[in-house]
């Protein structure tokens, strides 16, 4: 039988042995084929990697597309496509696929354990992060014994998939998008593979499509809801659906409903509306009632200070030079430098401390807010609700009271 075919019956066995499964013994590995039912339309794209000419533009089109995915290495295959595999590892989770793709329920339990642990150590050294806590068993074959040496090998979770698209077989892309289309679900785990030729273009289809149905994409570890709190959806988008409401879309977005509403300048959620997710940290800033559009997002750090870039400083009538390492700011006899990493401003001849670091972020240099417009004359008001400083104009000097005299 070809490798493909098992793969096929493989998964059917699977999805046989998972409806007849009893819960796991608490010495096993967790056995999980979709993620649980919430209000949140979330799901997982996974997929099992050998590498081909279209990894690479798998991996390029999901950095485009600003999706989280998860990735099984094989671990044979990673030392020859490291670059690639660095560049997966920093935006994707991974997880481990076996060093040389067995059938686990066919080896000795040190056969297993030897599969499990060589792919663990190389994909850590050529990754930079390692796969634990997640184990995919190749074609999807499994039994207690491997569900045994998965947990004591440091993988509390086995993950098969709800979706199979069988991209491997070679069919077109858009037969694999009408599948994923007709069987989705929340909390599903789609399975595709790296190597597949029709996999990329696929997954272009699936994002669009999906993302016009209000599903957004996660980890497994955030299907599972494990470290779902920690997950920053700034520069998402989300069409809104039937019966949505700010509440519930802030909660699957990890933002609250009067900062989402506030954000995209919107009083209702009307279905088909395009909502931007604002990041965790990212603040609204306002300029005589008018949101301005900064080069990056300021954001709110520790203490609780609003920092934007020195470039808002243009947009109060400044000029602003940079020499490479220090920022310049001038205003008629108003004169700033900044340093990044320096919490004290020169003002003129004086050192002045603006409340909080300067910060390098996203190659900008980004500075205290309030201490920025207050010097240059402007009074700065705080929304801690929407997370909206508002800068207000200084009034214009009163004209001199007109001469009596005849």
């Amino acid at each position: 039988m070809s490798r493909w075919l098992r793969h096929a019956a493989a998964a059917a066995l699977a999805s046989s042995l998972l409806l007849c499964a009893g819960a796991p013994a608490s010495a096993r590995s967790q056995l999980i084929s979709r993620g649980p039912v919430t209000a949140c339309r979330d799901v997982a794209l996974t997929f099992d990697t050998e590498f081909s000419s279209s990894t690479q533009a798998l991996a390029d089109l999901l950095d485009e597309l600003n999706v989280k995915t998860t990735w099984f290495f094989l671990g044979s295959q990673v030392e020859s496509h490291a670059a690639l595999v660095r560049q997966v590892a920093a935006r994707h989770q991974i997880g481990n696929h076996t060093f040389t793709h067995p059938i686990m329920p066919q080896q000795s339990i040190a056969q297993m354990k030897w599969e499990i642990a060589q792919a663990t150590d190389t994909i850590g050294r050529v990754a930079g992060a390692g796969p634990r806590p997640l184990f995919r068993p190749p074609y999807g074959e499994w039994n207690n014994t491997l569900l045994n040496v998965t947990e004591s090998e440091g993988y509390p979770y086995v993950f098969l998939w709800s979706i199979d698209t069988r991209d491997w077989a070679g069919p077109s892309a858009e037969s694999i998008r009408q599948h994923v289309l007709r069987n989705i679900h929340p909390g599903a785990i789609v399975l595709q593979h790296g190597s597949a030729k029709n996999t990329v273009e696929a997954t272009r289809m699936e994002v669009q499509d999906l993302r016009a149905r209000g599903y957004q994409f996660v980890t497994l570890t955030e299907l599972l809801g494990i470290d779902r709190d920690q997950r920053d959806f700034g520069g998402d988008t989300y069409v809104v659906q039937y019966q949505d409401t700010w509440a519930q879309i802030g909660v699957c977005h990890n933002v609250s409903a009067t900062r989402l509403a506030a954000y995209n300048d919107y009083s209702s959620t009307p279905v088909g509306y395009v909502l931007h997710i604002p990041h965790r940290d990212e603040l609204i800033v306002e300029l005589d009632g008018k949101r301005l559009e900064l080069p990056v997002y300021p954001r709110v750090v520790p203490p609780g200070r609003a920092i934007a870039p020195v470039r808002l400083a243009e947009q109060l009538g400044a000029e602003v030079e940079w020499d490479g390492r220090q920022a310049t700011v001038r205003k008629g006899d108003t004169v700033i430098m900044i340093t990044p990493g320096d919490r004290m401003a020169q003002l003129g001849p004086d050192a002045v401390d603006m409340g909080t670091e300067a910060a390098w972020a996203d190659d900008r240099l980004l500075m205290s807010v309030r201490f920025l417009a207050e010097q240059l004359g402007y009074t700065v008001t705080w929304n801690g609700s929407t997370w909206t400083a508002s800068i207000t104009s200084p009034e214009p000097a009163a004209p001199p009271p007109a001469d009596p005299t005849p």
